[in-house]
């Protein structure tokens, strides 16, 4: 049989099947798999790296359309240096990714789990006992898990039964901007938040917070930048009197997010529930000041008051008392945004990223055994 042009451009080199939903709207998993796939064999250059969609972009009922694609995809692999790589979230995600890793392992394929599930564990306490068991096998099936701190590591680990040598802590990474913001005191102070518009993403705690009577004499704009229902949030701040303090301009592709950004004078992120969102990461290379919940891996990460504000969860007025801090003292505000820079540099560039999601390549699926897992870059929870 005759080789094709594909088989020569992979020949020499693993084949990584990135297992996310990469569609424009399809929020940080498939826009840091895209930056992976655009620039991970620059950076690794062992590895190509294949986007593998596995939702679409339109009705949610083709997904199992995409996944049985995906599954032959891994059939016609399973003889050649592949590696599976799935991205996962909470609920219908877990079950779909389930299906490809189940194929994985059938076709003898190694495969990566990868957990960015914001609500994961709060989900995991509501199922039956029959879906639990089903999420335990999904994740003892993967070769090995990858997730972005201890506390999720922990919960892999005691709960999914997944042994402690084949979970990997890493955390997320993005593309170096450039040119980082310096910090201004403007005559109006640029706000802004980026991210879908959903309840957990604290919107309505944002909202209360900037209604506050401090704020009524300064001057400042908040923008918002994402998709969902902005007819209510424009509801709900007219109701409080700001809505002339209020910019949505919907969903925006990444360029223009970046833009906003560099002309942003205070991130926030007041979210519930996270991961370890991009976006975050993106204001800190360009260090722009962030004010953001102590939700998800955040904590675990960043320093209170050295390269963010951390405010608890559900509180407009934490929020505002950190907000009215960094726009009535600017020296603490360039004092965050360079440390959120500073971290960036040592924690969060995609080439951070790339090196340690290829020494667990390496280390997990081309090895031929199970390793110790790589030092973490911050403790793990001590074993009660």
């Amino acid at each position: 049989m005759g080789h094709t042009a594909m088989d020569k451009d992979f020949a020499g080199k693993t084949r990584i099947f990135l297992a996310a939903p990469f569609q424009p709207v399809g929020g940080g998993i498939g826009r840091m798999m895209t930056y992976l796939a655009q620039d991970g064999a620059a950076l690794a250059p062992d590895f190509t790296f294949i986007p593998v969609e596995t939702r679409g972009g339109g009705s949610p009922w083709l997904a199992p359309f995409y996944i049985f694609l995906a599954i032959i995809k891994l059939y016609q692999s399973r003889n050649a240096s592949t590696i599976l790589h799935v991205n996962m979230a909470e609920r219908a995600s877990a079950w779909r990714k389930g299906a490809l890793i189940a194929a994985a392992k059938l076709f003898g394929i190694p495969s990566v789990l990868h957990l960015h599930a914001a609500e994961i564990i709060e989900v995991y306490q509501h199922l039956g006992t029959f879906k639990r068991h089903r999420l335990r096998d999904i994740f003892q099936a993967a070769t090995v898990v990858v997730v972005l701190d201890a506390q999720w590591q922990d919960f892999v680990h005691r709960q999914l039964g997944v042994d402690t040598v084949r979970i990997e802590i890493l955390p997320n990474g993005v593309p170096d901007p450039g040119n980082p913001n310096l910090y201004r005191s403007p005559l109006i102070t640029e706000l802004l938040f980026a991210g879908n518009l959903l309840p957990r993403k604290g919107l309505a705690d944002l909202l209360a917070a900037m209604a506050q009577s401090r704020f009524r004499t300064r001057q400042w704009r908040l923008t918002i930048i994402g998709a969902g229902d902005a007819q209510a949030l424009y509801a709900k701040a007219d109701a409080l009197g700001i809505g002339a303090h209020i910019h949505f301009l919907g969903w925006q592709p990444r360029a223009l997010v970046t833009a906003a950004l560099r002309h942003t004078d205070i991130f926030v992120l007041p979210s519930h529930a996270e991961g370890l969102p991009l976006v975050v990461l993106e204001a800190l290379s360009l260090a722009v000041p962030v004010v953001c919940t102590k939700v998800g891996a955040l904590p675990s990460w960043l320093d209170d008051r050295k390269n963010a504000l951390l405010v608890p969860i559900g509180n407009p007025a934490a929020l505002a008392d950190a907000i009215a801090t960094l726009i009535t003292t600017p020296p603490l505000a360039a004092s965050i945004g360079a440390g959120g820079r500073e971290l960036y540099l040592e924690s969060f560039t995609l080439q951070h990223f790339v090196h340690g999601l290829t020494a667990i390549y390496h280390l997990h699926c081309l090895t031929g055994r199970v390793c110790a897992p790589l030092a973490p870059a911050i403790p793990a929870l001590v074993e009660s």
